[in-house]
């Protein structure tokens, strides 16, 4: 880099652009939105709100590390963890024959699940993985998860994500 270089809306000139490289350097743990709050201070750098733009100096770090300017620091990254469900590998436990009528069906119940370490939660997700349309899709956002249980088993799954508590009543 021989000249100033504009990124981001902000100007980086080949003296700063070797700074972070000395400092990436000398401290090989330095992390990203370290580095990037360290452009924010040199650049005066600011969002909206008066805090550091780190998300911002981060985008300009990656323009700069493509173009092979600056040697950011850590390891490589691992591969993105996938949001997909993760099916347990066992099969749906069996369900006792049901009667016609939902006024019959005896000791039915909703089942909030506590969270991920809940004994049940294996089962949630074997359910929406086979029984739903949608199969291993995420739900989006802060969720409830429930399971409908009756004395006949296991009869469904039903969960809610943040996007459903912004809905309107639907037909």
């Amino acid at each position: 880099m021989d000249k100033p270089l504009i990124l981001c809306g902000r100007v980086f000139i080949p003296e700063f652009v070797s700074y972070l490289n000395e400092r990436v350097q000398a401290d090989p743990l330095l992390r990203n939105n370290a580095l990037a709050r360290i452009i924010c201070e040199h650049l005066a750098w600011w969002s909206g709100t008066g805090q550091p733009a780190v998300a911002s100096a981060k985008k300009a770090m990656a323009k700069l590390r493509r173009r092979g300017w600056l040697a950011l620091p850590g390891t490589p990254r691992a591969r993105p963890r996938s949001h997909r469900l993760r099916p347990s590998g066992q099969s749906l436990p069996k369900v006792e024959p049901l009667p016609k009528r939902v006024e019959e069906i005896g000791g039915l119940r909703l089942q909030l699940l506590a969270g991920h370490e809940d004994p049940l939660h294996r089962l949630w997700n074997d359910l929406m993985i086979q029984q739903h349309p949608c199969g291993d899709a995420p739900l989006a956002g802060p969720q409830l998860r429930y399971l409908i249980g009756s004395e006949h088993g296991w009869l469904g799954a039903l969960g809610l994500s943040s996007a459903a508590f912004l809905l309107g009543a639907r037909d």
